[in-house]
């Protein structure tokens, strides 16, 4: 996260969409066009007076490294994230404190959702520290 908080109005759930911010520039054309692929709801305008912090509001989570190529960044992104053998993710969320698989909320708390990949051999941790999780209980 940069120094500065750029945050939409919602926070990122599946149910309003997932807020990707731009906080070092004005979005792209070519990010904005890769991010179509994820359904652009809305665009988000948090400017700054360098016009740092604008963005869109798309249905489904772009993934990690399309967010990193083009130094995006989401409202509030997961504190971990997990990926199967299969590719699929689950997104573990603290602000709010929500667990995302497939696109689709569950209902697990992050707290579960963390214990019960960690003991799964077929999902490993491709972002975040699952103790962060954790400690918090």
């Amino acid at each position: 996260m940069t120094d500065t908080d750029y945050t939409s109005d919602e926070p990122s759930t599946p149910e309003n969409g997932f807020a990707v911010i731009s906080p070092y520039r004005p979005l792209t054309r070519t990010a904005h066009n890769d991010l179509k692929d994820y359904g652009i709801i809305d665009t988000i305008d948090n400017t700054d007076q360098m016009n740092r912090g604008n963005g869109v509001r798309v249905e489904t989570q772009p993934p990690i490294d399309l967010l990193e190529k083009h130094e995006l960044e989401l409202d509030h992104p997961p504190a971990v994230v997990y990926e199967s053998e299969r590719g699929e993710q689950t997104f573990i969320f603290l602000i709010p404190e929500l667990v995302t698989s497939h696109g689709v909320e569950t209902t697990y708390t992050p707290a579960e959702a963390v214990s019960m990949l960690e003991d799964r051999d077929d999902w490993t941790v491709t972002e975040g520290n699952p103790e962060s999780v954790l400690d918090r209980e």
